[in-house]
């Protein structure tokens, strides 16, 4: 006969066993080392230059409004006028 077992979910062929698991850990500490000196790099702008510039596309951004406003306006009343 033969003899049955449960399988074990403990058991698994699948995942590395721990050496690998240990050199993956230290690839990925290395890679968050990486991103830690590449922030460092990275050059922040001040708050002078995030206003001026929010203040910007604002201003661009109400113009657009304004102008699309005003054109679908006068598109509305030249095709109110057509069609009556």
């Amino acid at each position: 006969m033969v003899e049955r077992r449960s399988p074990k979910p403990f058991v698994g062929g699948s995942s590395p066993p721990w050496p690998a698991k240990i050199i993956m850990m230290k690839k990925i500490l290395g890679f968050l080392e990486e991103v830690k000196l590449e922030f460092k790099k990275v050059v922040w702008t001040g708050k002078k230059e995030v206003t001026t510039a929010t203040i910007s596309v604002l201003g661009f951004t109400i113009i657009v409004a304004v102008i699309l406003s005003l054109l679908d306006y006068f598109l509305s009343i030249g095709l109110q006028s057509l069609f009556k």
